[in-house]
This record gives C-alpha cells, structure tokens and sequence, in this order.
C-alpha cells in the first residue's frame, strides 16, 4: 500500500452529524420563509380585483346622482363575484365587476354610505377555493383570506391593528390560520377570518 493511499480518509460520524444538523436548521427557518413569499405571491390576483370592485361600487353610486347612495350601497352589500357566479351576484348590479374564468378566489362585498357626502366605506374579504371552480360553487376553502378597505388604514396601524399593508390585509391568509381574529381598520370592521367565507364584514361608515 503506498503512502497516499495511507494518508486518506473520510468525515467523522460527529462531522457528518454536524452537516446534517445545519442542513436542518437551514431547512426549518428557509422552507416556511419561502412558503410565507409563495403564499404572498398568490394574493396578487385578489389585491388588484378587490381594487376594481371597489373602484365599480363607488362608480356605479357616482353614476346615479338622483338615487340615495346608502339605496345603492344596499343594493350591492353582501354580494359575491365569483366565476361562473349564478346566485347573489354582484356583477347583476354592476356588469362592469366581472372574475375570470380560472379564477379560484370568491369575493364577498361589504359596502355603506354617507348620505350627505355619497362617499362609501368598502370592504371586501377574498378566499380561495381549494379547486377549480364550477358554476360559481366552492365546496371548500384554502385557510385564511384576504381583506381589502378602500379607506385609509395608518391610524389603525399606528394604533396596533397587525396584519394591514395599506389596504390589505393577508396575513391570515399567508399564515394559513382560518381563524385569525383581525382588528377593524379603515372601512372593514374586527373580523374573524373562519365567519368571513360566508358573508362580507358589514363595511364601517365613512
């Protein structure tokens, strides 16, 4: 045997305990930090329709100066989009709010008015079906959700209410926890996220 082959070795079982431990505790805080980006990712789609639906509220109150706004707000107030919608539809009000047709997400509306100013408080809560959607029917949901305000939220957030990135609120969703009590904040009231699936919170006035 000559002295190269003498001199050579392999890692020690303590050197290869070490490696798998790091590999370990690498793994535990990067696998939930790049589920949490993913998560935040899929909530693209919400944040953009929640605006539109918000901004085609306060249109459709704009467009119909002789009617009470807070008539026109209970007109749209616990309504749905959703795709292939066929009951309580908001978009049978308003044909301008529409969801397309891969969309898993289901919005519910919340909405009230100022009757003197005609401003409105919206507030939207979005969840996504767990497959694809039929006929506007989700047999069931993806933990968590997605809240929207069309009112400003920075006094609330200052004030402690967690979770709300100017006028969203992910964090149940994100988390993946159904049942995530979140704090009132702009136009959406306290609301917990398990009770959220089957109708809006009632918006907070302006």
């Amino acid at each position: 045997m000559n002295a190269s082959a003498k001199t050579q070795k392999g890692f020690t079982l303590v050197e290869l305990m070490v490696v798998v431990a790091i590999i370990g505790i690498l793994a535990s805080i990067g696998i939930p930090q790049l589920t949490r980006f993913v998560r935040q990712a899929e909530t693209s789609e919400p944040a953009e329709r929640m605006a539109d639906i918000a901004r085609s509220v306060q249109g459709y109150v704009d467009a119909n100066p002789t009617i009470a706004a807070d008539t026109l707000a209970g007109q749209v107030n616990n309504k749905q989009a959703i795709n292939g919608c066929t009951t309580n539809c908001v978009d049978t009000v308003i044909p301008t709010v529409s969801i397309p047709t891969n969309s898993r997400w289901r919005y519910v509306v919340g909405v009230s008015a100022n009757a003197t100013s005609r401003a409105l408080g919206v507030c939207i809560v979005a969840q996504r079906c767990s497959a694809a959607v039929t006929s506007g029917i989700c047999s069931a949901y993806d933990p968590g959700g997605v809240l929207f305000s069309n009112r400003d939220t920075s006094t609330e957030i200052a004030a402690g209410a967690t979770g709300w990135d100017g006028p969203y609120n992910r964090i149940s969703f994100i988390s993946g926890n159904a049942t995530m009590a979140l704090l009132a904040a702009g136009a959406c009231p306290a609301v917990t996220m398990s009770a959220a699936a089957a109708s809006a919170p009632s918006a907070i006035a302006p």
